[in-house]
C-alpha cells in the first residue's frame, strides 16, 4: 500500500541485493514472533548445561556389560586352546555345570557265560553297549559287569577294543551311586542286531581309524576285492585257482589275500574298511564286518555240516552291506540241531568252492 509506505517513510532499496543479508539473517536466526516488529522480544533464558561428570557404571545407563559366555564344551574338549586358556575357561564354569559335565558312566551287565571268551560273542555285547554309550553326554565311559563269568578277558582283539571304547571289566555288581545308567545286554539272538543304528558302526570305525582315514576308505578308483584265508579249519582249498579266475575277470581290480592270525585290531579294521567285495569262510574274523562300508558285498562260505546264516547276517545288515552265501554240501544242518561236540567237529571241515 503506497499510503502505508509513505507513512512509514519506507523507500524501496536501490539494489535488491541489499535485502540478502536481512533474508539470510532471518533464515539463520531462530523463529521469533517479535522479529518483524519493533517490540522488544522477551528475554529467554538458555537452559543450563549440567557439568559433565565422568562416566561410571552407576550413572551411565548406556554402558552395557557383556557377561563372558560359557563354552558349550568343557575346555578339555577344545583342542585348539592352550592349557592356560583352558584353565581360565574352567574357572568360569559354575559348579553346577561342572557337575552336569562330569564323566558319565554306563554299566552294561553282560548276560553270558564262558562263551564270552570268544571275541565274536564278546563283540555282540560290546557293540550294543557302545550304541547305548553314545547316547550319554560326553565325555563318557563304560563298565562291563560280567555277572555270569568271573575270569578277565585276555583275548587281544577284545582287550584292544575295550581300550578304544573306554570300557573296563568288573565282576562284582557296582553300587547304584557309582553309575548314571544301567542296561542288561544278552546275545544277538534276543535282539537280532549288533548295533542300535548304522551310525553307531560308522562312529566306531572313525574312532579306531580316525576321521581322515575313514573318509579315504570310502572311495577308490578301482574295485577292491579281498579274500580271507583261515589257517586251521574251514580253509579254502582251491583259493589259488579262485584268485586267478577273479584276476582274469577283473584285470583292473585290486585283489588281496589276507590272514589275520597275527594282525592287530586296527590293521584288521583298516583292511575290512577298504574292501568292496569280501570272500571269506564263516568264522570269528567276520566280526570285522562291523567296519565295512555301506554297500559292501560279502560272500560267506560254509563248510559241509555247518550252516549258521543268522549270526553274521544281521551284522552286515546293520552296516548296510549285501550278503551272499555258499554252502559246500548237499544237505545242511542248522546250528541248533547239533550238540556242542557235533558243531565243533563240523566246523573243522575245509571248503572247496566250485569254480562255476
Amino acid at each position: 500500500n503506497t499510503n502505508d509506505s509513505q507513512q512509514r517513510n519506507l523507500q524501496p532499496p536501490e539494489n535488491t541485493n541489499d535485502l540478502l543479508p536481512e533474508v539470510e539473517q532471518l533464515q539463520t536466526e531462530p523463529e521469533n514472533p517479535h522479529a518483524l516488529t519493533n517490540d522488544p522480544s522477551p528475554e529467554v533464558e538458555e537452559p543450563k548445561t549440567p557439568p559433565e561428570q565422568p562416566k561410571t557404571l552407576n550413572n551411565d545407563l548406556s554402558l552395557k556389560i557383556e557377561q563372558p559366555k560359557i563354552p558349550l564344551l568343557p575346555p578339555s574338549e577344545i583342542p585348539e586352546l592352550n592349557r592356560g586358556v583352558q584353565d581360565a575357561l574352567e574357572a568360569t564354569i559354575p559348579v553346577i555345570l561342572k557337575e552336569e559335565r562330569r564323566q558319565k558312566t554306563l554299566v552294561c551287565e553282560i548276560l553270558a557265560d564262558a562263551i564270552i571268551k570268544h571275541f565274536p560273542h564278546f563283540s555282540e555285547t560290546l557293540f550294543d553297549c557302545w550304541s547305548h554309550l553314545r547316547v550319554l553326554p560326553t565325555p563318557h565311559k563304560c563298565v562291563l559287569y560280567f555277572s555270569q563269568w568271573k575270569e578277565p578277558l585276555t583275548a587281544t582283539w577284545s582287550t584292544q577294543m575295550m581300550g578304544y571304547v573306554n570300557c573296563e571289566q568288573i565282576y562284582e555288581k557296582p553300587k547304584k551311586e557309582s553309575y548314571d545308567a544301567y542296561i542288561k545286554v544278552g546275545s544277538i539272538l534276543s535282539r537280532n542286531s549288533w548295533f542300535q543304528s548304522k551310525n553307531d558302526a560308522i562312529e566306531l570305525t572313525k574312532l579306531i581309524l580316525g576321521p581322515e582315514n575313514y573318509q579315504k576308505s570310502l572311495t577308490s578308483e578301482k574295485l577292491r576285492i579281498g579274500f580271507v584265508q583261515r589257517e586251521k579249519s574251514r580253509i579254502i582249498l582251491n583259493l589259488t585257482s579262485l584268485v586267478e579266475i577273479v584276476e582274469e575277470q577283473y584285470p583292473d581290480a585290486i585283489i588281496k589275500v589276507e590272514k589275520f592270525a597275527d594282525m592287530n585290531l586296527r590293521d584288521q579294521v583298516e583292511w575290512y574298511a577298504n574292501q568292496d567285495l569280501i570272500i571269506a569262510a564263516h568264522g570269528a574274523g567276520l566280526t570285522n564286518l562291523a567296519f565295512a562300508h555301506e554297500c559292501v558285498v560279502v560272500f560267506q562260505l560254509y563248510c559241509e555240516g555247518y550252516y549258521v546264516p543268522f549270526y553274521f547276517n544281521p551284522l552286515l545288515k546293520d552296516v548296510g552291506g549285501i550278503m551272499f552265501e555258499y554252502y559246500d554240501g548237499d544237505e545242511y544242518n542248522i546250528h541248533f540241531s547239533q550238540t556242542h561236540r557235533e558243531r565243533y567237529l563240523a566246523r573243522q571241515n575245509n571248503i572247496a568252492i566250485s569254480q562255476e
